[in-house]
């Protein structure tokens, strides 16, 4: 398991400026170290920032997939490749440039964001979708906690 001082936890709304650069919120800036990637989740729905390793580790477990002649594993790798911006770095003040391409293909026009922890990344979606991501949860948190008190029940056997 990682040390707390690696994980990003809490969530923060910003916007993105008019130069197409957000603020990293401060709780994030030291774990993601001097140089990182911006890319997207391994579920596609959303920028991520990754400190080095655990962006190596992502593609290792990627790699394990292989390529091969299946289609869809080979357009994951391509995918994820093609959306990911290693040595990527913050200005003094902590604001990070996100690529154009990776902006309209998760905010469009939108403007406002959350930047989130997500464990060992940092999350960034559009404000809208964050919203739509907790009606979700509220919508399903009595399934949700049923899973979790199931998880918890296996680990206390």
């Amino acid at each position: 398991m990682a040390e707390l001082s690696e994980l990003f936890f809490g969530a923060y709304e910003h916007s993105v400026d008019s130069k197409g650069r957000i603020i990293i919120p401060v709780p994030f800036r030291a774990g993601l170290g001097e140089k990182f990637v911006v890319g997207v989740t391994l579920t596609f729905n959303a920028i991520a920032l990754y400190p080095e390793k655990v962006f190596l580790e992502k593609l290792e477990l990627l790699e394990k997939l292989g390529r091969g002649t299946d289609r869809t594993k080979a357009a994951a790798m391509a995918q994820f490749a093609r959306s990911s911006y290693p040595d990527s770095v913050m200005d003094a003040q902590g604001r990070l440039l996100l690529p154009q391409k990776l902006r309209q293909r998760f905010f469009g026009e939108e403007k406002e964001i959350e930047i989130s922890g997500d464990s060992r990344i940092v999350r960034i979606v559009s404000l809208k979708q964050a919203r739509e991501e907790e009606q979700y949860f509220d919508e399903h948190k009595d399934e949700i906690s049923d899973y979790l008190s199931e998880l918890q029940l296996g680990e206390e056997r």
